[in-house]
This record gives C-alpha cells, structure tokens and sequence, in this order.
C-alpha cells in the first residue's frame, strides 16, 4: 500500500511523539490524522507505531 503524499511527515510527528512519551502531544495528532485518513495512511500509521514498539522492545 502506498501511502499518499504528506501522511509520512504526519505519521513521523505521531511515532516521534510516541517516542518521547508526551501522550497529549499524541492524542492531537491522531485527531488531526483520522480525519482524513484514508486505509493505507492507516495501515502506514499502524506499521510505523507497531516497529516503534518493537525497536523499545515492547509486547
């Protein structure tokens, strides 16, 4: 699935935060995410927070 232009830069905002664990930070970027999200930025968003987790070793 290819993931359509602009929505990288928004799921690295959303992984970033993540990372630093600022989790108000996260919920404001997943509202302005879905709203107009289509399937692949979705699944791109879901892949991105899943290695994410498994690079800090994560379930």
């Amino acid at each position: 699935m290819e993931v359509p232009a602009g929505r990288d830069a928004a799921i690295a905002e959303i992984v970033q935060a993540v990372r630093e664990g600022e989790h108000w930070r996260v919920s404001v970027l997943l509202d302005r995410f879905v709203v107009d999200a289509d399937l692949p930025a979705l699944m791109a968003l879901r892949k991105a927070l899943a290695d994410a987790v498994s690079e800090r070793g994560g379930p």
